[in-house]
């Protein structure tokens, strides 16, 4: 449930939007905002449909990666 994007298409969840940003935007103010309120320091995506955007956020460093999933971490910022 916590990954299933769908549905904030539906409208199951018309307040709560921590999961779409941490996954969709993770490198944005609303997102990091949202890891640091749930206290997050690690994230497992689908590699080729979330992969990319982690990949570009100097935010998370790559720990480990297979053929399906990447995990990241998110190091504490001072």
């Amino acid at each position: 449930y916590r990954a299933n994007l769908d549905r904030y298409q539906n409208n199951v969840d018309k307040k709560e939007f921590c999961t779409l940003w941490m996954i969709s935007t993770p490198g944005s103010s609303d997102s990091q905002k949202c890891y640091q309120d749930l206290g997050i320091d690690f994230v497992m995506v689908n590699k080729n449909f979330d992969g990319p955007q982690f990949d570009k956020s100097p935010d998370f460093w790559k720990t480990y990666t297979n053929g399906e999933l990447n995990i990241y971490y998110r190091p504490e910022v001072n």
